[in-house]
């Protein structure tokens, strides 16, 4: 066995015992808020990998492990709100526009508890690059891929709009209010799981391991936190599947770029039409 070999079996190992750790967390932490030792073995863990990321980082480059306790620490924060009762989720159909402005805050409040550790953790260049909309000439306008993203994004969006404008609201009162609160809602999740999995963890990942690998890394990790939760359009299984092959094409797009832009303008718009299809 050569020595390129030697050091690619035991990053296999280790991204395979950060996928188990960190998948079982963040399953953990979502849909219902979990018993006290489900949240106490969360914590043990998320620990660990903060001692350990720390003692095994270097300078400027973004540790996996770190970034990984990071939102998943932003989780379990968020997860222990929702065990006193002090915030809702999953978020459910409103019945009235005060209760659907509260589910907004409630989302908000979520976004907040994963952003804010994964920023507070992070070097000035890590956080510039992950908030970065994207290094257009990475993706010239006369090439394929660019004209493939603008149809693909135009398309996502066409999509939306026709759905809101074919499915009309069941509350009378205040349509203009609640298609606002919607697109904030929508704008929320996806820019959140942008920035939380093709953002930061994406980039310490493919420092880590590589593109490819990187990229399939926050996959799975991208799917773990939606094994909970109820399908939009399909059965389970469908549901899953769609939601990894839509982590890997997006990652695939953020790096190619250089950036979350193009992935974010594609996700809002797929979230806008589930956004609309929860409250009708």
């Amino acid at each position: 066995m050569n020595q390129a070999n030697t050091k690619r079996i035991p990053l296999l190992i280790e991204a395979l015992f950060l996928l188990v750790l960190y998948g079982w967390i963040i399953t953990v932490l979502t849909y219902k808020p979990g018993g006290i030792w489900q949240l106490s073995f969360a914590a043990i863990g998320i620990i660990f990998g903060f001692i350990y990321g720390y003692k095994t980082r270097k300078k400027d480059i973004p540790n996996l492990w770190i970034t990984c306790s990071a939102l998943s620490g932003g989780l379990w924060i968020f997860t222990i709100l929702r065990f006193f009762k002090i915030i809702v989720w999953p978020l459910g159909r409103p019945l009235n526009l005060k209760a659907y402005l509260f589910l907004a805050i409630c989302h908000a409040v979520m976004v907040l508890c994963v952003i804010v550790p994964l920023v507070w953790i992070s070097s000035k260049k890590s956080i510039k690059e992950s908030f970065s909309k994207g290094k257009w000439k990475k993706m010239p306008p006369e090439s394929l891929g660019f004209y493939l993203l603008t149809i693909t994004a135009a398309g996502a969006w066409v999509w939306a709009i026709s759905n809101v404008l074919k499915t009309p609201l069941p509350f009378p009162r205040f349509p203009l209010i609640f298609f606002l609160v919607a697109l904030f809602k929508a704008a929320l999740t996806g820019g959140g799981e942008e920035l939380g999995y093709r953002g930061f963890i994406l980039r310490a990942a493919v420092k880590r391991f590589g593109v490819f690998a990187g990229i399939f890394f926050q996959a799975v990790l991208y799917t773990a936190f939606h094994i909970k939760l109820t399908p939009a359009f399909f059965s389970p299984g469908v549901f899953l599947l769609s939601v990894f092959t839509m982590g890997l094409i997006l990652g695939y797009v953020s790096h190619k770029t250089g950036g979350i832009g193009w992935a974010f303008l594609i996700h809002f718009g797929i979230d806008v039409v589930i956004e609309w299809q929860n409250i009708c």
